[in-house]
């Protein structure tokens, strides 16, 4: 049996479990290393403890409370140790690969393609090394995925209701055609009977004509489940505000497409789903959101807000009561958007959103070597005079210990040259493809416009939509002819773009690096989308022939190899100085 074709019982139980499993190894295995505080743990294990102390954060904090309550709850169950620090994030990171596979499948990938999506979020050093630390980005990834996979349940579910309509209208048209009485309306009319539908074998009523037909009644409560994901994402980050963006524009392009293919308009009872998709992602988010702060109201009295502006005799806020404590919140959020827009540091892993697709400047978390003053533990005086003695080395001499968010660029890179395939995909309006194109750019894209500090680590909601993306390019193109029309017409149009702004520089038509480089990926996307017009390239049929094996094999074999190599440095085992300067290909890795 062709395994990348057929989809038998032992394969799709043993295939996602495999994959879960490699997660686990990969994210939760050994978490509680290093066995300290480490880079931006300093800020959530600290504020995970005052809300088990105090029932929320002391001090000013710039994230809204649902990933520290989560962390928090790792430190209830297992301990204030590294483990329980890092835990709930490592078992939703476990849980993103399980998201992704089921995802990948809704979406209509085969199997193979599928377990390539889960294989290379499980072996991605953004979503690991995240996933192995505390800090928020894991769980704002988490909660994006899980109402991506609420909103595809809701969106399949309602395509199969709409198929169901069609198809029980071309029954019916099939039957009015049959001469009343004749053998052809009597095996129509068995046909009907074996299917459930109420008939005799009299004449057959008109058909419904063509744009007259009723949308199929359909529980929306996935929508709703979906609203209420992408809230908690609001409720960590509030960058999870794009995503929930993201699934508006997808959901409301699909429903206008539903309406124009079963009734033949667009705008056919539009004002009532607009309300439904109003309710669903907004107004619940916004409840999700709302009732995160729970523990702010509750606790309002040990708050930096109490404390700071609620002080008796001259107050600067009135904070009696309910809507005093609503009052003093929202200029918490006042103060919080102050913060954010007016963030301005010099860092030196910062890294502008242009240099995510191509994982230019990964974060170094953690880096440890053992020098021989501190294998000596020799003192030393610091600027202010004190005498300090170095830490007991944690690694041997001549050993290293380093976490960098190094994206497996086997699978950014290679997302990169499928550019010009997920362009062709597009042109030919795979509902798939427009879902998770429009995921990961309105996830991108306003990133590029932000002026405050923005980090590598950034990118994690957006990396399931990088392997569903890879997966997708080699799943849905089926022949060789297909891969390599796509690919050198996208190839052609980005080198055209490319040669084109070297000749505008010398009519000293100013063109930035990062402005070139961008329109020669959209250069290659618009190549790739042209490409069937290309005399002699697979269109149409032609491209639903079985797909060859060897696009799927090479790429899970490509990602598997260069994720294994990198896992050291995305899990922090100590190894030889040379075998950690090997994984430094780019200067700006280090």
């Amino acid at each position: 049996m062709n395994w990348l074709t057929a989809s038998p019982r032992r394969l799709r139980i043993l295939l996602p479990l495999g994959i879960v499993l490699l997660a686990v190894g990969t994210m939760l295995v050994g978490v509680g290393h290093p066995d300290r505080i480490f880079f931006d743990e300093v800020y959530y294990v600290n504020d995970a403890r005052d809300f088990l102390e105090f029932g929320v954060e002391q001090g000013f904090v710039v994230h809204p409370p649902l990933g520290k309550l989560l962390i928090a709850s790792g430190i209830h169950v297992f301990g204030d140790d590294p483990f329980g620090w890092r835990v709930v994030g490592a078992v939703l990171g476990v849980a993103s690969v399980w998201l992704v596979w089921l995802i990948a499948r809704r979406l209509g990938l085969r199997l193979a393609a599928a377990a390539l999506a889960g294989i290379a979020l499980a072996l991605d050093g953004v979503f690991v090394a995240q996933a192995r630390t505390s800090m928020l980005d894991i769980h704002l990834g988490f909660f994006v995925l899980l109402g991506t996979w609420a909103l595809v349940m809701d969106l399949t579910r309602v395509r199969r209701a709409d198929d169901a309509v069609l198809a029980a209208d071309e029954r019916s048209r099939t039957r009015v055609q049959a001469p009343p009485g004749s053998w052809a309306a009597e095996q129509e009319a068995a046909a009907a009977v074996a299917a459930g539908e109420p008939t005799d074998l009299g004449p057959v009523p008109s058909a419904t004509p063509r744009g007259e037909l009723q949308l199929p009644r359909v529980s929306r409560w996935w929508l709703l489940l979906a609203g209420a994901a992408f809230g908690a994402a609001i409720a960590v980050k509030w960058s999870g505000a794009l995503a929930m963006l993201a699934a508006g524009l997808v959901w409301l392009g699909m429903e206008l497409a539903r309406r124009r293919r079963v009734t033949g308009r667009f705008t056919r009872h539009l004002p009532r789903a607009l309300g439904l998709g109003v309710i669903a992602l907004a107004v619940v988010p916004a409840v999700v959101y709302a009732l995160s702060w729970t523990p702010w109201f509750v606790a309002f009295d040990d708050t930096y807000e109490a404390s700071s502006h609620c002080a008796p005799n001259g107050d600067e806020l009135d904070c009696d009561g309910v809507v005093g404590r609503g009052r003093a919140l929202v200029d918490y959020h006042e103060r919080m958007i102050g913060f954010h827009l007016d963030l301005e540091a010099e860092h030196a892993y910062r890294a502008a959103a242009w240099n995510w697709p191509i994982q230019r400047r990964p974060v170094v978390f953690y880096y440890e070597t053992c020098s021989q003053d501190r294998l000596d533990r020799v003192e030393k005086t610091n600027d202010d005079g004190e005498v300090e003695v170095p830490e007991p080395c944690r690694v041997a001499p001549g050993q290293a210990a380093e976490i960098f968010d190094l994206g497996n660029v086997a699978t950014w890179w290679l997302l990169l040259a499928g550019l010009p395939i997920l362009g062709l995909l597009l042109r030919r309006r795979d509902p798939a493809a427009w879902v998770v194109a429009v995921f990961y750019a309105v996830q991108f894209l306003p990133w590029l416009v932000v002026a405050r500090p923005v980090f590598n680590f950034y990118t994690v909601p957006l990396v399931p939509f990088v392997v569903l993306g890879l997966a997708l390019a080699v799943d849905r193109i089926s022949s060789r002819d297909a891969w390599l029309s796509a690919m050198a017409a996208g190839a052609v149009a980005a080198g055209a773009v490319l040669l084109g702004s070297y000749g505008l520089e010398l009519l000293d038509v100013g063109i930035t690096e990062v402005g070139r480089w961008y329109a020669v990926g959209v250069g290659a996307l618009v190549g790739g989308a042209l490409s069937p017009q290309l005399p002699g390239v697979a269109t149409g049929p032609d491209l639903d022939r079985p797909r060859r094996r060897w696009p799927t094999l090479s790429v899970v074999a490509l990602v598997v190899a260069v994720g294994l190599f990198f896992l050291p440095l995305w899990t922090g085992v100590s190894a030889p100085s040379w075998f950690i300067k090997s994984h430094w290909w780019l200067s700006t890795w280090i």
